[in-house]
């Protein structure tokens, strides 16, 4: 077992994990006994077994929000350069904060710093704000998530200067100090250098769909691809490509539990939720690890495990380099949605927040952990975290960032509030930002590790996919669907279409596979009712519009018979056909089609084109009479279809 500089309460966390696993593995035996029958065939979705730790998930009274809240994105702190004062951007409440640490002067004192709130910015309903940066002339700039822009405060007099319409989905930022610009990287796929002072922007180009964040050092512009986790890297001159970089896959053994034999285990990097500039050159990216393989749905709990590696996701924080390899980095099997983290001890360690984690007296695992950056995998090790001190009662942690002498703060989101703490003594003071509460049921369902060390949202990050396609057993392969389009009305779910409603998915997949507790009627209404406002992002216009409108036409047109099955405002019927892809399956929603590749069940087309142009993956004209377009009429289809 990995000992963890800082750690000090190892044993509680082991005696309690292995106490679960216990427990969970006596129960299964107990339904699925040997000698008796684990196959496919005898198996219903109504086998659902009390396996003994499921139970009534408590959140108090069943609280439906207002008005949206947005899914979890993390990320949402700066501090100025001088680590005076923290920008603080709430999603929730479309708002910005701005809070002085310490003294006026700057200094703190021996304990954490005394904080002031000294302002709180009104934004536009329904912008979202998500990343911030600070530049060198006390000025923060802002993306608005949902703005479709950049908004620049003027720190000193406190308040909006102005508001840059740059993209549609505005996403990573980052200060060029050299050039006295602000690059922004757009999740349609621009990457845009703006001036701070006038929001002029000065060079745009195109790279891909769904990017994230933008890291600058002194040769490089790297820019994230959320769902995949790789990094574009340009010149920081010409901003032409050197090299796609993406952190390597695990590939290592573990002990299996019920032969008591070594097994391999392979787990694929994916869901890039933040990523730093590295402490000597290059970036830290903290993101997910998804296992390849036959992922178990009969036994209950079968997301869960019982390796270092943990279930079928976990987190990990790797250091990437232009021209470097580098070894898998530790799993952190228990950090449940690893939104954000910060770099602290020069770099040589990060704090990570565990958003999954927060907010509930279930979870005993930690929301922060603190762990070494370059920390590499090693079998038979593993890491559980370090007791932060991160006051439960408080909320659910969803950003962090750290002063240059370490003195850490993290955000909360419900409560908002900040704590302010230094050195790995985790003493912990507490600022209000707002008492205005977003509390929402079906938020917290959706972003809870269920018990199985897994969450909803670790396989749907911001409600969208995480671009895999799954093998399970009894089923086969299953790329993960996006539920950005308006859930309520789709039934059944499932590519299979063999979940009637939400309550039944709930019941085999939260519960069964994933140890969730066991939700009642009212939490799973507000749960259908949260995923039912989530949307997808703003769309910048065609670069061709004619071209679309065509494409529309070929689209409807009743000889290619798209529209026979793909019709209605969410352009699907709700039935199950078989189209020649392998089976029948659920018609699914084309609402985002741009950024959900790979396609069809299998993801056996990487692309729209692949789609149509493999009849193997397609299935020719059974799904959709396509054979007969033309090159161009086919460039019109997509260019339409990516607008949807």
């Amino acid at each position: 077992m990995m000992r963890n500089q800082g750690y000090s309460r190892e044993v509680r966390y082991v005696s309690v994990l292995v106490a679960a696993l216990a427990m969970l593995a006596v129960s299964c035996n107990l339904y699925y006994g040997k000698g008796e029958d684990k196959s496919c065939e005898s198996r219903t979705h109504d086998d659902l077994p009390d396996i003994g730790i499921s139970r009534p998930l408590d959140f108090g009274p069943t609280v439906k929000a207002d008005d949206p809240v947005p899914p979890l994105s993390g990320g949402t702190l700066a501090l100025t350069p001088d680590d005076s004062m923290v920008v603080v951007a709430d999603a929730d409440r479309d708002q910005v904060y701005l809070a002085l640490l310490g003294e006026p002067d700057g200094t703190f004192p021996p304990e954490p710093p005394q904080t002031q709130l000294v302002a709180t910015i009104a934004l536009n309903q329904g912008d979202e704000p998500g990343r911030v940066i600070v530049d060198n002339a006390q000025r923060a700039h802002v993306a608005l998530r949902r703005g479709g822009a950049v908004a620049t405060i003027d720190l000193t007099n406190r308040e909006i200067i102005g508001r840059r319409d740059v993209c549609a989905a505005p996403r990573g930022l980052a200060f060029d100090e050299q050039n006295d610009l602000v690059h922004v990287a757009c999740y349609g796929g621009q990457l845009i250098a703006m001036k701070p002072a006038t929001g002029e922007v000065v060079s745009s180009q195109e790279l891909e769909t769904g990017l994230r964040d933008v890291v600058l050092d002194s040769n490089h512009i790297y820019v994230t691809v959320f769902r995949t986790a790789e990094v574009i890297v340009l010149d920081r001159q010409a901003r032409t490509l050197v090299e796609r970089m993406r952190p390597p896959v695990l590939d290592t053994v573990e002990f299996d539990s019920e032969t008591g034999e070594e097994r391999r285990v392979v787990f694929e990097p994916g869901v890039a939720w933040r990523t730093l500039a590295g402490p000597d050159g290059g970036v830290v990216m903290l993101h997910q690890r998804a296992r390849k393989g036959k992922i178990p749905i009969i036994q209950p709990g079968g997301y869960g495990g019982d390796g270092c590696s943990g279930g079928v996701v976990h987190g990990a924080i790797t250091t990437l380099k232009p021209g470097q390899s580098q070894l898998p980095a530790m799993a952190m099997s228990m950090a449940v949605l690893p939104v954000d983290f910060a770099l602290v001890a020069n770099g040589q360690q990060s704090v990570v927040v565990a958003s999954g984690n927060g907010d509930s007296s279930r979870i005993v695992q930690p929301p922060l952990f603190r762990v070494d950056t370059n920390q590499v995998h090693r079998p038979f090790e593993c890491f559980f975290g370090d007791d932060s001190g991160f006051r439960r009662d408080f909320g659910q942690p969803v950003a962090v960032v750290a002063t240059a002498d370490d003195v850490l703060v993290v955000q909360s989101r419900e409560p908002a509030y900040l704590s302010i703490s230094r050195g790995e003594e985790w003493y912990v003071s507490r600022l209000d930002l707002s008492t205005t509460s977003r509390r929402d049921t079906g938020y917290d369902l959706f972003h809870l590790n269920a018990g199985g060390n897994i969450a909803c949202a670790s396989c749907h990050p911001t409600g969208a996919d995480d671009a895999r396609v799954w093998e399970f057993e009894c089923i086969g392969p299953r790329r993960t669907q996006s539920l950005q389009f308006g859930l309520l009305g789709t039934e059944p779910f499932h590519w299979d279409g063999d979940m009637d409603d939400l309550s039944k998915l709930m019941n085999e997949v939260f519960v069964g596979r994933m140890s969730g507790g066991q939700p009642d009627k009212a939490q799973v209404d507000a749960l259908g009712s949260w995923l039912d406002t989530l949307r997808t992002p703003p769309q910048s216009p065609p670069h061709d519009q004619s071209a679309v409108d065509r494409g529309r036409q070929v689209f409807q047109s009743p000889t290619v018979g798209c529209q026979a099955c793909h019709s209605g405002a969410k352009f699907t019927d709700n039935r199950s056909y078989d189209v020649g892809t392998g089976g029948k399956f659920q018609v699914p929603s084309l609402t985002g089609l741009a950024n959900r590749g790979p396609y069809i069940h299998t993801g056996c087309a990487k692309t729209l084109r692949e789609r149509f142009t493999n009849p193997t993956c397609g299935g020719g004209d059974k799904h959709g009479v396509v054979s007969h377009l033309t090159d161009k009429e086919l460039n019109d289809l997509i260019a339409y279809l990516e607008t949807l």
